[in-house]
């Protein structure tokens, strides 16, 4: 499942091998604050944002919110990274929002299934505009 991809493959392929420092909501958000808040100063204080696009991500509406945040975050600062990555193939998902389908008619993003996809997040991650 997707907890399972997070704690094993992003966590060691990003953090332990690649040296990236990751914002994981199970981890690294403050007790007692608001979720929006712990949501809000992650991004607002990161590089970018990697967005790991799933049923499960679709569903959640703390994942939409996310989503959302860190897009309009992308938005209005043009250093701020902003990356999908397909954890299921487009055509699997069900009631995606119209904001997201339009994001992805119009992005690149990447399948999870990508030979090169630690390289290739990295790379987004490090560039400058």
């Amino acid at each position: 499942g997707d907890a399972n991809f997070i704690d094993n493959d992003v966590i060691q392929n990003l953090e332990q091998r690649r040296g990236l420092q990751l914002c994981i909501h199970q981890r690294d958000f403050l007790a007692g604050e608001l979720i929006a808040e712990n949501i809000t100063k992650a991004i607002l204080s990161s590089r970018g944002a990697i967005i790991m696009l799933s049923q499960k991500f679709i569903d959640s509406g703390w994942c939409q919110y996310e989503f959302a945040v860190a897009h309009e975050h992308a938005t209005m600062e043009k250093n701020f990274k902003f990356l999908i990555v397909l954890l299921e193939p487009a055509t699997k998902l069900s009631k995606v929002p119209r904001y997201i389908r339009a994001y992805l008619r119009t992005r690149t993003y990447l399948p999870h299934d990508d030979p090169l996809i630690w390289s290739k997040i990295t790379a987004h991650l490090m560039e400058s505009n």
